[in-house]
C-alpha cells in the first residue's frame, strides 16, 4: 500500500488488517420418542397445547468474532512502528429451559507504538573487546475495552444488565537481547476497571517485573 501512496521511500510497509470467526453451536440436544409425523407434519402435542418436536435442544450458542474488525500496522524506515486496531465479539446465548437469552458484547480499541533498534553495541562500554550485538525492542500498549453482558427473559420488555465492565490496560515493555544468547524483559502492566453492576467492585492492578532468558541455539 505505501508503493500506490508513494510513501515507501520513508514507510516501508503499510498494512490494512480485518479477520472474521463466526461458530454456531448446539450443547445437550436429544431425539424425542413421543414425535410423530403426519402428511410431514408433527401432530403430537404436550400437555400445553404446544407441538413436541423431533429434537430438544437445551441450550444454543452463536458467537461472532471481529478480531479485528480494522487494524492498521505502518512500520517506519527509521525503525518506528505504529499500530492500532477496533474488535467488536458478540455472543448470544439461548437457554430453552427457562426461555433465556444471554448477550454478550465486546468493544475493543487497541494502540500501540513501538521501537527496534538491531546490531547495537552494549551500553557503558561494556564486554567491548568481545564485539557483542545487542538488538533492542521496545514496546508501549494501550487497550480500552467495553464489555457488556444483557440478559432477556420471558415477560420482561427490556434487557437485564446482568454483568460486564469497562477497563483500560497499559503495557509497556522492554527487551533485551545480548549477542543472540541472552535476553533481558522489563516490563509494567497496568489495568483499571469499572464494572457495570453493584456486584463486584471497581478495581485496579499494577504489576511489574524483569525477566532474565538464556537462548539455546
Amino acid at each position: 500500500m505505501s508503493k500506490i501512496l508513494g510513501w515507501e521511500d520513508w514507510i516501508p510497509a503499510i498494512n490494512i488488517l480485518h479477520g472474521y470467526q463466526s461458530l454456531y453451536s448446539i450443547v445437550n440436544y436429544h431425539s424425542n420418542t413421543q414425535y410423530q409425523e403426519e402428511d410431514n407434519y408433527p401432530f403430537i402435542r404436550d400437555g400445553n397445547g404446544n407441538f413436541i418436536p423431533q429434537y430438544q435442544y437445551s441450550q444454543i450458542t452463536l458467537t461472532s468474532r471481529f478480531v479485528p474488525l480494522l487494524g492498521l500496522d505502518i512500520r517506519f524506515r527509521n525503525n518506528w512502528s505504529i499500530n492500532t486496531e477496533y474488535r467488536k465479539v458478540r455472543d448470544l446465548n439461548l437457554t430453552l429451559q427457562n426461555s433465556q437469552l444471554a448477550v454478550f458484547d465486546e468493544q475493543s480499541y487497541i494502540a500501540g507504538i513501538g521501537y527496534r533498534k538491531l546490531n547495537t553495541l552494549l551500553p557503558f562500554g561494556l564486554f567491548q573487546n568481545r564485539n557483542w550485538k545487542s538488538d533492542v525492542n521496545f514496546r508501549v500498549d494501550i487497550a480500552l475495552n467495553d464489555r457488556k453482558v444483557s440478559t432477556f427473559r420471558t415477560g420482561i420488555a427490556y434487557a437485564q444488565i446482568t454483568g460486564g465492565n469497562k477497563s483500560i490496560t497499559l503495557n509497556p515493555s522492554l527487551d533485551y537481547t545480548i549477542n543472540r544468547l541472552y535476553n533481558i524483559r522489563l516490563f509494567y502492566n497496568t489495568n483499571a476497571i469499572k464494572p457495570y453492576t453493584s456486584e463486584t467492585f471497581a478495581s485496579s492492578t499494577t504489576f511489574m517485573g524483569i525477566n532474565f532468558k538464556i537462548l539455546l541455539q
